[in-house]
C-alpha cells in the first residue's frame, strides 16, 4: 500500500524520485508475491519528466524476467503490458533493438502474448513508428513520418491548454466575460507597461540570418538552375521493371492505378485533418495573445471539457476513431492509476479445481433421474428390432431364413421353444 501511494504521488504531481525505480527494479520477478500489483506500481510512478536512463533498465528487467519463452504464456502477456504502459508514460525510455524484438510476438501461439505485442505496435505508431520495423508501422504511420517529428527530453507540452482555448475558441458564445470581470484586469495592465516599460522586440525575419544546416543526404544530390539541391533519386530501366513485375517484386499497372487513387484519398483526407488542426490552433493561439483570461473562463473551458467528455462517451465512433475505447481504461489513464486488469490482459477460462469440478456436476445432476441400471423398467424410450419386425408387412420377410424354417417346424419344436422364451421371460423379470 506505501509502494502504490508513493507511485501514485509521482505520477500525478510528476516528482523525481530516482531512488524508487532501484527499489522496484529488483521486485520485479515472476516468483514475487503481488508481481502484477508492483509492475502496475512501476507503471503508475512513470512519466515523461523522468529521465529515460532511469526507467530503462526497468523495462529491461521486464523484458528479461518476464518477456522469454521459458515464462508461461500469463507471465509474458504480463510482462509485456506492464511495458507498454511503461512506455506510453515515458516513451523516450524504450531502445529501437528491444521494441523489435517484443514485437515479433505479435504472430505467438498464446493470444493474450499476441494481443499485448500488438498493443505495443499500435502503441508505437502513435508516438514514435521510427522506432519499429518499416513491416510493422503500418500505412498511416508511413505516411505521416515526413510530419512526424519525435519529441525530446525535457520538451514542453502545452497541448492541454491549447485544447481548452480551441474549445473556448469554437464556442464563440461562452467566449466573453462580463464587464465587471475586466476593470481590475485592465488597471493592471495598464500599470505593468508604465512600470517596466518594455515592449515588442523586433525580430528579423531575413532569411538569410538563419542557419539552416542540411543532412548529408540533401548534400548529395544534384544542383538545379538556381542552385538548389536536389535530392537523389533511383530509376529503373524497362527490361528491369518488366522482370521485377513477372516476379511479383513489384505491382502490376493496374495494381499500381489503385493504390494510386487510393493514396490520393489517403493523402487529401491527410491534409484536410492537418489544415482544420491548423485552423484551430490558429484561433486558439488568436485567443491566446488577444485576451487575458479570467477565472470565469477557466470555469468555462473546463465545463467544456466535461461536456466533450461526456459527449464522447455516449458516442464514442463519432467522436474519435471506429474503434469503440474500453471506458475503465480511460478514466484509470485520467486519475494516472493502473488496474491489474491491464497488464493481466486477456486471458484463457483458469482450469477448475476439485471443489468446482464436484459443484458442476452435482448441478448437472439436478432434474435428472438417479443414476442405474433400468433393467425392469416399464419406461422405455423404443422398441427393439425383433418388436419392429413383427409388425412389418409378411411379404416383407418371407424371404428371411428364421420364416422359412419356422414354416418346416414340428409341433414338439415349436412347444420345446415356447416352454424355453417362457423361461427366459420368468428369469428377467428377478
Amino acid at each position: 500500500m506505501l509502494m502504490n501511494l508513493i507511485s501514485r504521488i509521482i505520477g500525478v504531481h510528476k516528482l523525481t524520485v530516482l531512488a524508487f525505480y532501484p527499489y522496484l527494479q529488483k521486485r520485479l520477478q515472476p516468483t514475487q508475491k503481488d508481481v502484477t500489483q508492483i509492475i502496475a506500481i512501476a507503471a503508475q510512478a512513470s512519466h515523461d519528466l523522468i529521465p529515460p536512463d532511469v526507467i530503462e533498465p526497468v523495462i529491461q528487467t521486464l523484458a528479461n524476467n518476464f518477456v522469454t519463452e521459458h515464462c508461461a504464456a500469463e507471465v509474458m502477456a504480463a510482462g509485456l503490458n506492464g511495458i507498454r504502459e511503461i512506455s506510453s508514460r515515458c516513451p523516450l525510455a524504450m531502445e529501437a533493438t528491444l521494441l523489435q524484438d517484443l514485437t515479433e510476438y505479435k504472430n505467438h501461439r498464446d493470444k493474450g502474448v499476441m494481443m499485448a505485442s500488438r498493443s505495443l505496435i499500435g502503441l508505437y505508431r502513435e508516438i514514435n513508428p521510427e522506432l519499429l520495423k518499416k513491416k510493422d508501422r503500418g500505412r498511416n504511420a508511413a505516411m505521416n513520418m515526413r510530419d512526424y517529428k519525435p519529441s525530446q527530453y525535457g520538451e514542453s507540452n502545452n497541448d492541454g491548454d491549447m485544447e481548452g482555448l480551441q474549445l473556448l475558441a469554437e464556442n464563440p458564445e461562452e467566449n466573453g466575460a462580463d464587464e465587471g470581470e475586466w476593470d481590475e484586469w485592465e488597471e493592471a495592465s495598464e500599470d505593468e507597461e508604465e512600470a517596466g516599460g518594455g515592449g515588442w522586440i523586433n525580430v528579423s525575419d531575413d532569411e538569410k540570418d538563419l542557419n539552416i544546416q542540411l543532412s548529408d543526404d540533401e548534400d548529395s544530390g544534384s544542383e538545379d538552375e538556381d542552385g538548389n539541391k536536389k535530392p537523389k533519386t533511383k530509376r529503373l530501366t524497362a527490361n528491369k521493371e518488366r522482370r521485377l513485375k513477372k516476379k511479383g517484386l513489384l505491382p502490376k499497372d493496374e495494381d499500381n492505378e489503385a493504390v494510386k487513387e487510393e493514396d490520393e484519398e489517403m493523402k487529401a483526407k491527410r491534409l484536410q485533418a492537418q489544415a482544420e488542426r491548423k485552423e484551430k490552433l490558429a484561433a486558439a493561439q488568436l485567443l491566446a495573445t488577444t485576451k487575458i483570461l479570467t477565472p470565469a473562463d477557466f470555469a468555462k473551458i473546463e465545463a467544456l471539457k466535461l461536456a466533450r467528455q461526456a459527449d464522447q462517451k455516449l458516442n464514442p465512433v463519432r467522436s474519435g476513431s471506429g474503434k469503440r475505447p474500453n471506458p475503465s481504461d480511460a478514466e484509470d489513464r485520467a486519475e494516472g492509476e493502473v488496474s491489474i486488469g491491464s497488464i493481466i490482459g486477456p486471458r484463457k477460462k483458469a482450469k477448475q479445481d476439485y471443489a468446482e469440478r464436484m459443484e458442476s456436476i452435482k448441478s448437472g445432476r439436478e432434474g435428472r433421474d438417479k443414476f442405474g441400471s433400468r433393467k425392469g423398467s416399464t419406461e422405455r424410450g423404443s422398441t427393439t428390432n425383433k418388436e419392429k419386425s413383427k409388425g412389418k408387412n409378411f411379404m416383407m420377410i418371407a424371404h428371411k431364413r428364421e420364416v422359412r424354417e419356422k414354416k418346416k417346424m414340428s409341433l414338439r419344436e415349436k412347444q420345446v421353444q415356447l416352454h424355453a422364451h417362457i423361461k427366459k421371460q420368468k428369469m428377467m423379470k428377478h
